[in-house]
């Protein structure tokens, strides 16, 4: 199977949205910037927060890498993780097997491979002293969480296409935001448009005046005829 990096972000999903005994263990979003506001200059791929004090509230950050290239590329400018990694409980490389050898994983940063239908930890290294995380970057943080969830309610398809829609643009094709504050969808109609917050129920004036500054194709992902 070819895998890509919204393939493997719906794995991280996956692996993060798991229940455990008393409700949801983890809070997460994917492409988190370094800064809330426009001097902000990395994107971290996927961060997940566990909310057991147990486990010390640990931040988990991740790089999602689908070619060797690129993952050569990641090892000659180790500063781009770093911008993250200081700050996060543990760093993961995400990537199928055989993308990173073992002995070329710097240290701090563990190791997750494609097992299956999920990811395995190969390697486990934890940061035993991270920074605190600037009030900056949790702002980013939450923005990202909340941006996920409330624009995209449970639709795992359109959150993953619009992260791929998003991070390679310094500004949104649709409505002129810069990335991060994009609050469009991208046109990909999914086929489960009744769980987005406008939703298929949308009065038919709305769908006309939604019409008139948008796409015939995002118009059909809210409910409307295109």
């Amino acid at each position: 199977m070819m895998h890509t990096e919204e393939s493997l972000t719906r794995l991280l999903r996956q692996r993060y949205d798991a229940q455990h005994g008393n409700g949801q263990r983890y809070v997460h979003a994917a492409a988190v910037r370094s800064h809330a506001g426009f001097d902000a200059r990395r994107t971290a791929d996927f961060i997940a927060m566990d909310l057991w004090p147990s486990k010390r509230l640990a931040l988990h950050g991740h790089e999602i890498k689908v070619s060797r290239s690129d993952w050569l590329r990641e090892l000659k400018e180790p500063e781009k993780a770093e911008e993250f990694r200081r700050y996060m409980n543990f760093w993961w490389l995400v990537a199928p097997v055989g993308i990173a050898k073992p002995e070329e994983i710097p240290d701090g940063w563990g190791l997750m491979v494609v097992a299956g239908d999920q990811l395995r930890v190969q390697i486990s290294r934890g940061n035993p002293s991270p920074e605190p995380m600037p009030r900056t970057m949790m702002a980013a943080f939450l923005r990202a969480v909340d941006q996920q969830a409330r624009v995209f309610g449970r639709c795992d398809h359109q959150i993953t296409r619009h992260i791929a829609y998003y991070r390679r643009t310094e500004h949104c094709a649709h409505c002129g935001e810069p990335g991060d504050f994009c609050m469009c969808r991208p046109p990909d109609p999914c086929g489960c448009r009744d769980l987005h917050p406008m939703g298929s129920g949308l009065a038919p004036d709305a769908v006309q005046a939604f019409a008139e500054s948008t796409s015939a194709d995002q118009v059909a992902l809210f409910g409307g005829d295109s």
